[in-house]
C-alpha cells in the first residue's frame, strides 16, 4: 500500500478505511488506520507534538464515528486518543465509554484497551476521574458496573476502592475486579526472596468505614457490603 501523503484529509481516510473493512479486508483497513496514525505522529517536527495537537484529536474523534474502524482498529484508535492531551481526545474516550456501557460497540469489541487507557488517563486527569466517580454513583446495569469496576481495578488506588463501594448492590454480582481491588486494598505483598512473597494486612480503615456505612444506610446494598467486610477480615487474618 502506498504511503500516505499530506494531501489526504480526514474524509478520504474515513471513506477508504470504511470501504476496505466492508469489502472483507479488515487487515488492510487496520493497516490503513495504523499507517495514518503513524503519519500524523511523524508529521510534527517536535517530539511529542502529536500528543498536543488539537487537530489530531479532532481527526481521531471523527474516525471513532466509524463502526468499521471501531471493530477492526479499536486498539489503535484508543491508544491514539489516550496519548493525546487535548479535551477533544478525552471526550472521544468518554464517548467510547458511553458506548461500551450501553452495549453499543461492535460485537466482539475488546474493551480492555479502553478500560486501561481511561484508568491511566484518570490517574493524572482530574476531569476524567470526576467523570468515572460520577458514573459509579449512577450505574444501573451489570455491564456498566463490570466496565467501571475494571477501570477502578486498573487505577488501583485507595480512592478507587472507596469509589468501588458505589457499585456494590445486592441485585448485581460481585465480579473478579471488585474482589481483587478490595483484596489489594486490604493487604500488601511483602517480598520473601526470589519470586516469593507473602500477604500482610493493611488497616484499610477508610474502606471498612465506607462499607459499614453502606450496610447501615442502604438496605438494597447491605448484604453485599457486609460480605465484603467479612472477606476483608478473612484475607487479613
Amino acid at each position: 500500500m502506498a504511503a500516505l501523503d499530506s494531501k489526504l484529509d480526514i474524509n478520504i481516510i474515513h471513506r477508504r478505511a470504511t470501504l476496505l473493512a466492508r469489502s472483507g479486508s479488515p487487515v488492510v483497513a487496520k493497516a490503513l488506520i495504523t499507517e495514518y496514525l503513524a503519519f500524523r505522529a511523524q508529521e510534527n517536527t517536535k517530539l511529542g507534538a502529536s500528543c498536543r495537537s488539537p487537530e489530531a484529536a479532532r481527526l481521531l474523534v471523527e474516525l471513532a464515528d466509524s463502526a468499521e474502524i471501531k471493530q477492526y482498529c479499536f486498539y489503535e484508535l484508543v491508544t491514539a486518543l489516550a496519548a493525546n492531551v487535548n479535551p477533544d481526545a478525552r471526550h472521544g474516550l468518554i464517548t467510547l465509554l458511553d458506548q461500551a456501557c450501553s452495549g453499543a460497540l461492535p460485537r466482539g469489541c475488546d474493551t480492555a484497551p479502553l478500560t486501561k487507557s481511561i484508568a491511566n488517563k484518570a490517574k493524572s486527569d482530574d476531569t476524567m476521574w470526576a467523570n468515572i466517580k460520577s458514573r459509579c454513583s449512577k450505574a444501573t446495569s451489570a455491564v456498566e458496573r463490570g466496565i467501571l469496576s475494571q477501570i477502578l481495578y486498573e487505577i488501583g488506588s485507595a480512592d478507587a476502592a472507596l469509589t468501588l463501594c458505589e457499585l456494590i448492590h445486592d441485585e448485581f454480582p460481585i465480579n473478579y475486579h471488585m474482589v481483587k481491588l478490595i483484596e489489594n486494598t486490604a493487604t500488601s505483598s511483602i517480598p520473601a526472596g526470589g519470586n516469593a512473597y507473602y500477604l500482610a494486612p493493611r488497616a484499610a480503615t477508610a474502606l471498612k468505614k465506607r462499607l459499614f456505612g453502606v450496610a447501615m444506610n442502604d438496605i438494597t446494598r447491605r448484604k453485599s457490603a457486609l460480605e465484603r467486610v467479612l472477606k476483608m477480615a478473612n484475607c487479613q487474618s
